[in-house]
């Protein structure tokens, strides 16, 4: 993938094809009007979140509306904005192949697989007191998400941070989004050919309160404080959760 959204949407617009529906979720202006010139270039039927897809959010529930179609009182497993927008697209995707008769969409099923998907190491909770929240988040975006999850969904203006991160990730700018929500930033590294060394993380980034952990693990257990999110890298999550006991 490229450096900026704009090569990253070329890169990823190879989807488009000539004549086919292609759907899409695009924030990044510079990338959205790349994508959307490549729907043109191929005369394909692009299908737009925000344009043509909609969504009414109602706290854990919302309302899904495309077309004629509109499904009320949907309710995730996963919390966040983002996972609505993401079942929308997945919603979306099935009515065009039903629309299409490469499926016989039973909408009612859909609605129950919709619901019950889990997504292990997404904004997880694995213990309450102290609470603690685990995130796979490793880029600009999915770390942006995970704060207005924090403050809309656990209405918590702070908590204490443990971080990692492998390498090629945009740590600085990862960290400065987490800093609006950190009362304590922790630096860790874990086992694994990929990951950035906490000393390297902890000299680069620019937080006042911030503390090396040699063994993660073991401040996981022995943590006492208010509450800890764990996040940076999917590879970090996976990790903690084979080792830690919560």
């Amino acid at each position: 993938m490229g450096d900026t959204y704009a090569d990253i949407a070329r890169d990823k617009g190879a989807i488009v094809k000539p004549e086919t529906p292609v759907i899409y979720a695009v924030k990044n202006e510079d990338a959205l009007h790349i994508i959307r010139e490549l729907v043109e270039q191929q005369s394909a039927d692009g299908i737009e979140f925000e344009r043509d897809i909609s969504i009414i959010s109602e706290d854990e529930e919302f309302t899904y509306r495309y077309k004629d179609y509109e499904l009320e009182t949907l309710m995730l497993n996963m919390l966040g904005e983002h996972q609505k927008e993401n079942a929308a697209l997945a919603i979306t995707a099935l009515i065009e192949l039903n629309e299409a008769g490469i499926v016989d969409l039973d909408f009612n099923k859909m609605i129950d697989g919709i619901e019950s998907v889990t997504w292990t190491g997404r904004i997880e909770q694995v213990k309450e007191s102290p609470l603690m929240i685990v995130d796979g988040a490793h880029n600009n975006e999915s770390i942006e998400a995970l704060i207005e999850t924090i403050r809309n969904y656990y209405h918590r203006d702070k908590l204490d941070v443990l971080f990692a991160a492998t390498k090629g990730k945009p740590i600085t700018s990862m960290v400065d989004q987490l800093k609006e929500i950190t009362d304590t930033f922790y630096v860790t590294d874990f086992d694994f050919h990929k990951a950035l060394d906490k000393q390297t993380i902890f000299d680069e980034i620019k937080v006042d309160d911030k503390v090396l952990v040699d063994d993660c693990v073991r401040f996981i257990e022995n943590y006492e404080g208010e509450g800890l999110l764990i996040t940076g890298s999917l590879y970090f999550i996976s990790e903690v959760k084979a080792k830690v006991t919560f």
